[in-house]
């Protein structure tokens, strides 16, 4: 799998010296500030399930997990093959796990992506886009920010998304999902130097939106800057414990953050007042 080559300033321990915690000042001190981080940003890319929308919010993944179990049957998925310590409610957490099992044997690990990837379309068809999100991504394509998506769902899935809601502000070859090989999954960084190598963009210069420690990780590993998108106070709590100093419980608190242009020719908006969009025509696409 190639990999973003572009090198990033290190510390001298080989470790990135930008943050991906998110602070200002690169000491690690204090909290992050939105503003400073979206204003040193050229790229933003933003995990899927979360802080784009609630993809199983009424497809819930137990029965996810439930239905991919029973299609493949204890021989698979039993105890003594994945072990007991799998969470079964997280259909993520059983493709893991048959991966680790199996790796490419026998075509096991492609069947279980295969089915997590229809009930992830499944799902997709009621998902609703999180709130303020098209407003946000409206904003950061109108400013010329690169977007970019950076998820362990399927890439289909999000591409169906966009289409339901009518966005065009990110293409389908910045759409960055899981790969066939399950063990690249997120905390491990694929998807985000995907995405670098897509947009061109140094991991310096990205932002990465998501709600997971999975999502931090990656992004830690990338040397990729980082927000912390929580819903509710028990994941408030995971992010501060992690060490992730800039966190917002809404999307609606980057709007308005976005600043002056970071490039030329974007136009029009993400959101469902867009004139352009509501009249069926593309915006441009980042290079």
């Amino acid at each position: 799998m190639p990999r973003h080559t572009t090198p990033a300033p290190t510390n001298g321990s080989g470790r990135p010296a930008v943050p991906a915690v998110g602070t200002d000042d690169g000491n690690h001190s204090g909290t992050a500030s939105p503003s400073g981080l979206l204003a040193a940003a050229t790229c933003v890319l933003f995990d899927f399930d979360g802080p784009l929308c609630g993809l199983f919010r009424d497809w819930p993944a137990p029965g996810v997990a439930a239905r991919m179990a029973e299609a493949l049957g204890d021989r698979i998925v039993g105890p003594s093959v994945i072990g007991d310590r799998v969470d079964r409610d997280d259909p993520l957490a059983l493709l893991r796990a048959i991966g680790d099992a199996f790796g490419s044997r026998d075509g096991v690990t492609a069947r279980a992506e295969r089915l997590l990837a229809d009930e992830e379309r499944a799902a997709v068809e009621r998902a609703e886009p999180a709130e303020h999100v098209l407003d946000l991504l409206g904003e950061l394509e109108a400013s010329g920010r690169k977007l970019a998506v950076t998820t362990n769902n399927s890439a289909a899935a999000v591409s169906r998304f966009f289409e339901l809601h009518r966005v065009t502000v990110v293409g389908d070859r910045h759409i960055h999902g899981r790969s066939a090989d399950v063990r690249l999954l997120k905390p491990d960084p694929d998807c985000l130097e995907r995405a670098l190598l897509s947009t061109r963009t140094d991991p310096v210069d990205a932002l990465m939106i998501g709600d997971s420690e999975d999502d931090f990780r990656a992004a830690e590993k990338a040397g990729v800057p980082f927000i912390g998108f929580v819903g509710d106070d028990r994941k408030h709590r995971r992010m501060a414990d992690l060490g992730v100093r800039c966190v917002v419980r809404s999307m609606g608190e980057l709007v308005g953050l976005t600043g002056g242009s970071h490039g030329s020719g974007a136009t029009g908006s993400a959101s469902g007042g867009s004139v352009l969009r509501e009249a069926g025509v593309s915006l441009p696409e980042p290079v």
